[in-house]
């Protein structure tokens, strides 16, 4: 048997033996566990697998150490050797090892989301923080008929007002799911201000959907230690909205509030920048007799995608044709492409090194995304 200590101290441990004839033999030792256990996802050691986990990843990337003995990415404590350096809250390097194979890189995001909403006991350092600054929500229309889809910026800053030396963030975004038609979710990086999103070496990004929950989080992060200054967009997100509001309360009209919630941006010594929160909304019409010119739906587009997980070959059926499959990592870069005219294919990523993926499709002017697992 074995006991995993999660917190550093001096332990006194008793070892008991007892024959069959009754005697009973004891052994007392003082034990002193002077390394902190990792918990594969928990980068900022705070006691939850979580969106702010990206940030000390950004940080400490490319930042190499012990390799940790017998890793693994199960929501385990496990023992490592402290790296060389300490992120600026005092928390080790070795924590944003998620994965334990010596190396901080994109491969750590791979165990936050297998380990996403898990928890454990411990409190995290907190940093200082500066000047507030506005952290805020532009849904592109005031109106939308149901059925369509909506495009929202998230923006930090602006033109006029930009924000100096901001190295990453995370946020939380809270919505109404009974106005939400699909779990998935388009989060576009590309035009971000704090950097390339192709570029793992200076940016990468991380984003879930809890559709039952109604909620969403999107982390952003630097990658070459190196602040950024600017203002305005960071990532736009496309929603699909339900396709009838009828059985719904003032069904002819519902509003869709998207809030954000809690919310922390660190520059890359640590210290937290305040945020002033700032949401939108918008107001959804009932409209049975068309959709508006130019608009997407997703109320005939269904996928199924098998096994998943899987060793790489993935089995694709959806009850239209499909024109494209692409997949992209978590970074957003894509690493599988395949053109198709087809209700059904199979789309081989076997060459990809195991971890989480986004398998997005499209055809007959829909699309949808999903997220898959090559073990």
């Amino acid at each position: 048997w074995g006991y995993a200590y999660t917190q550093t101290g001096t332990y006194n441990v008793c070892i008991y033996a007892y024959s069959t004839g009754g005697c009973v033999d004891t052994s007392c030792y003082q034990l002193t566990l002077i390394s902190d256990s990792v918990w594969p996802g928990d980068a900022n050691a705070d006691g939850v697998a979580d969106i702010f986990d990206i940030l000390p990843i950004g940080i400490a990337y490319g930042s190499t150490g012990p390799v940790r003995p017998s890793a693994t990415n199960n929501w385990v404590a496990q023992f490592a050797q402290d790296y060389n350096m300490d992120l600026p809250n005092g928390v080790n390097y070795k924590h944003a090892d998620c994965n334990g194979d010596g190396n901080i890189n994109i491969t750590d995001v791979n165990p936050i989301l297998m380990n996403y909403g898990q928890t454990h006991q411990k409190d995290e350092p907190e940093n200082a923080t500066i000047n507030s600054q506005n952290l805020w929500i532009d849904i592109v229309t005031d109106t939308a008929v149901v059925g369509t889809v909506i495009e929202a910026i998230i923006n930090l800053g602006d033109n006029q007002n930009t924000v100096s030396n901001v190295y990453g963030l995370a946020l939380e975004l809270n919505y109404d799911p009974t106005l939400i038609d699909s779990i998935n979710v388009d989060v576009d990086y590309s035009n971000s201000w704090l950097g390339n999103a192709n570029n793992p070496n200076e940016l990468i990004t991380l984003d879930t959907n809890f559709l039952s929950n109604g909620n969403m989080d999107l982390g952003i992060t630097r990658t070459n230690q190196v602040n950024m200054s600017g203002g305005g967009e960071l990532c736009a997100i496309e929603i699909f909205t339900t396709d009838n509001l009828t059985g719904k309360q003032n069904n002819l009209y519902k509003t869709l509030e998207l809030l954000i919630g809690n919310a922390k941006i660190i520059q890359f010594d640590g210290t937290q920048i305040a945020v002033n929160l700032i949401s939108d909304s918008i107001i959804l019409k009932q409209d049975t007799t068309a959709l508006k010119s130019g608009s997407k739906s997703l109320q005939d587009l269904d996928l199924t995608c098998y096994p998943n997980p899987s060793s790489g070959m993935f089995n694709i059926k959806s009850n239209i044709i499909l024109n494209s499959a692409e997949i992209f990592n978590l970074s957003g870069q894509n690493v599988v492409s395949s053109t198709i005219n087809n209700k059904q294919f199979t789309i081989d990523a076997s060459g990809l090194p195991p971890g989480i993926y986004i398998l997005k499709v499209e055809g007959a002017g829909l699309k949808k995304n999903q997220l898959i697992s090559i073990k």
